[in-house]
């Protein structure tokens, strides 16, 4: 197949995108309908499930930063509380908050884990 070197170019930033040989490229746009690209703005790498996984366990990283921050938080007004018997009225909607948040987390986390030995899907 005779290709301008223009064609090339990006027949081979495609490949290395996807992480594929030129070969596997050729084959999978041929015999894959999800592999074509439909427009210029499709041939950018789609994301692999390993890429959304990983970036999926770094907001998880973070989240749980952001969690344990709002803990020690909970901590600090608990031991303001228990020395001083001062209840900010604000201080039980926003613990009630911060349980909603960790529930949210807790069941959209589920929703998402695979456990060990499962099949992905």
């Amino acid at each position: 197949m005779k290709l301008t070197d223009q064609e090339e170019q990006l027949l081979r930033m495609r490949a290395t995108a996807e992480r594929v040989s030129v070969q596997r490229l050729l084959l999978a746009c041929t015999l894959d309908p999800e592999w074509r690209a439909d427009d210029e703005e499709s041939v950018a790498p789609r994301t692999s499930r390993r890429d959304e996984a990983i970036a999926a366990l770094a907001a998880a990283g973070e989240l749980r930063n952001l969690l344990a921050a709002i803990g020690n938080n909970i901590n600090q007004i608990a031991a303001h509380v228990n020395a001083t018997d001062d209840l900010a009225e604000d201080v039980v909607p926003a613990l009630d908050a911060a349980r909603r948040a960790c529930d949210a987390v807790t069941t959209r986390m589920r929703a998402v884990a695979v456990p060990r030995g499962a099949a992905a899907r």
